[in-house]
This record gives C-alpha cells, sequence and structure tokens, in this order.
C-alpha cells in the first residue's frame, strides 16, 4: 500500500509499505532515468498521458504554469502496489512495475516464432538453389 512518497532525481516516487512476518518494511519505486523537459509553449501532461511504470519517463511541463505532482495523482495514498521481496532477507524487495517489458517480450517471442518458420524454409531454398547451378 503506498504511504508516502520519496524524492528520487526529479519526481516524487511512491513510497509502498508492506508487510512480512508481521514485520513492516518499506521500498519506493525506482526509476532510472526521468527527464523534465520544461517549455513555455507546451502544455502540462497529465499522469494518464506518461507511463509511470516505465523505467525512463520524460515529462513535458509548462514553464509558466504550475503543474501539481503526477506521481501523486497516478499513486495517491492508500493506493495498493505488488511488492516481491526476498523471503530470507524481506527488506531486499522490489516494487513491481509493468513498463512496456510485455510488449517487448511479446515482440521478440513473435519474432523469435517468425524466425523459426522461415530460417528453415529459406536453408531448403538456399540448399535446393545451390544444387540447381552445380
Amino acid at each position: 500500500m503506498v504511504v508516502g512518497y520519496k524524492r528520487a532525481q526529479i519526481v516524487v516516487a511512491p513510497i509502498v509499505e508492506y508487510i512480512v512476518d508481521g514485520q513492516t518494511y518499506r521500498n519506493s519505486l525506482k526509476y532510472y532515468r526521468v527527464v523534465r523537459a520544461t517549455l513555455p509553449w507546451k502544455t502540462n501532461q497529465v499522469a494518464s498521458d506518461i507511463d509511470l511504470m516505465a523505467q525512463r519517463i520524460t515529462i513535458h511541463t509548462n514553464s509558466t504554469d504550475s503543474e501539481g505532482n503526477l506521481f501523486q495523482d497516478a499513486f495517491p495514498l492508500g493506493s495498493t502496489m505488488t511488492v516481491w521481496y526476498n523471503p530470507a532477507c524481506p527488506k531486499e524487495s522490489y516494487v513491481e512495475r509493468y513498463g512496456g517489458l510485455d510488449r517487448l517480450f511479446k515482440r521478440q517471442m513473435w519474432i523469435g516464432i517468425w524466425m523459426l518458420i522461415l530460417l528453415p524454409i529459406l536453408a531448403v531454398v538456399s540448399i535446393t538453389m545451390g544444387m540447381k547451378y552445380k
């Protein structure tokens, strides 16, 4: 459950609290790269326009207009998030995200399937073409 917010880079990431065997632990959502592009002619982005679960995000804001906090809007206090932890050491944990990695996995899976189908066909065609020209 989200219990607070932690300033990380230029964002305020949600702090998630979880309980293991009666002991309470906390961890926050981590970002590898956050870029804030501030331009006077850009409109402020709302939380629904940004994939806040991605590992790398770019936030476009208007330098003449206040923006609020996208992360507090997207992850309100009391909202739930999945936490994975090491059973041997519950303090070691990871706040789960869906940052498009499932899409990347599916795309790579389909490319792999097509390669498994096409490579044998291309091998047979190239062998028969090679035999034809001998």
